[in-house]
């Protein structure tokens, strides 16, 4: 069993009041103020601040700021093993990485259910992973011809007044890059529109790899003028959650741009209720989330595994978005483009039928017909 030198960082996903309205809300496409939202739907406080308090009487660094979807309580792993009754285990791969985690399903004592519906954290394996345009990607150039944005940019559209959210998990070591890319290319400074945003309650990000730049880069090229702001995690879900929660907390009515994803089976329940009941907020307050479908193809979760999607582009309320090739006309202009994939080693845009979530009405004209 971990000992008290194992800190565990859980993430729990509050309780919303009314969920038949925001249900109904939800499927209207309306939206409401974040006052409003809180009003009608927010946790109740008086459970919140008893679920805190348990938490904090059983050992664990508990805390819930208004209009958090999340109650954050970090501590020792026996405090954490007692308090929901699993066993927490420290791990170590072949190629050295430690994690812990738990093979048991919490069990939630009857303070802590009253408020919450889920928990994540209960191991910090790094699941996700990124899902980014490979280097040598678009310029400018490509971006106005390829998407047809030229009138749209005549017209005046150009991200002024949009702010763009993006959840990271590898950092960023310096702007350099970023200047001399939009130095280059004749776009706004970097320094104009972007903010990082970090948090120790977030955990640490990886080292840079060059993905966020990239996901900063072809942003900034397709809306130069829009607000970029960058919020840095750690790749385990208890972490990144607490990030999402955060930033919808920050600009309702505003854009996520998101190229991560893990294997959909792969990812703990609580993970996934905590995440949906964010992104219902999201939504609800007038997020629009975009979400990379993974660059494996149907094979998400190796090849060696059955098919699956990636979480959390199987998400009913978020846009799924595939990559595609594009080929270009002996004059340089956009030809034709296809969807993306290699047969040979089976990378490609991801996709296909969620394990845990229903075809949503929208897409049921688009479903499979049956013929007689």
């Amino acid at each position: 069993m971990a000992g008290s030198s194992t800190t565990v960082f859980l993430s729990f996903g509050l309780r919303i009041r009314n969920q038949g309205q925001l249900d109904a809300l939800l499927a209207s496409g309306k939206t409401v103020s974040a006052s409003e939202y809180a009003a009608r739907f927010g946790p109740d406080p008086v459970f919140v601040q008893r679920a805190v308090a348990t938490l904090q009487a059983a050992g664990l660094h508990a805390i819930w700021r208004s209009p958090s979807s999340l109650i954050a309580a970090d501590g020792p792993a026996p405090a954490a093993s007692r308090l929901l009754g699993v066993d927490i285990e420290n791990y170590r791969m072949a190629d050295g990485v430690t994690f812990y985690a738990t093979l048991d399903q919490p069990h939630l004592p009857a303070a802590i259910a009253a408020a919450t519906a889920a928990v994540s954290g209960l191991d910090d394996y790094h699941r996700d992973r990124g899902y980014a345009v490979r280097p040598g990607g678009l310029i400018p150039v490509d971006v106005l011809s390829y998407y047809n944005l030229k009138a749209l940019r005549d017209a005046g559209l150009d991200g002024t007044g949009q702010t763009i959210m993006l959840p990271e998990i590898d950092d960023l070591p310096n702007m350099t890059d970023l200047d001399k890319f939009a130095s280059k290319f004749g776009l706004p400074a970097f320094e104009s529109v972007l903010t990082l945003r970090r948090d120790p309650n977030w955990g640490t990000p990886e080292k840079a790899q060059g993905e966020t730049a990239l996901d900063l880069e072809i942003i900034h090229e397709v809306a130069p003028n829009a607000k970029l702001v960058v919020y840095l995690s750690s790749p385990d879900f208890g972490h990144s959650d607490r990030a999402f929660d955060q930033m919808v907390s920050d600009h309702p009515g505003s854009i996520i741009s998101e190229s991560l994803g893990s294997c959909e089976p792969d990812t703990p329940s609580g993970a996934r209720d905590n995440y949906a009941a964010i992104q219902d907020r999201a939504v609800a307050l007038g997020v629009s989330h975009f979400v990379a479908s993974g660059d494996n193809g149907a094979y998400t979760c190796g090849l060696d595994q059955d098919p699956a999607g990636s979480f959390p582009s199987t998400l009913p309320s978020v846009t799924s978005v595939g990559g595609t090739t594009v080929f270009e006309s002996k004059q340089g202009a956009y030809f034709k483009e296809y969807a993306w994939g290699s047969p040979l080693d089976q990378s490609g845009g991801g996709g296909g039928a969620s394990q845990f979530y229903a075809m949503p009405a929208y897409q049921k004209s688009e479903g499979p017909t049956r013929t007689r």
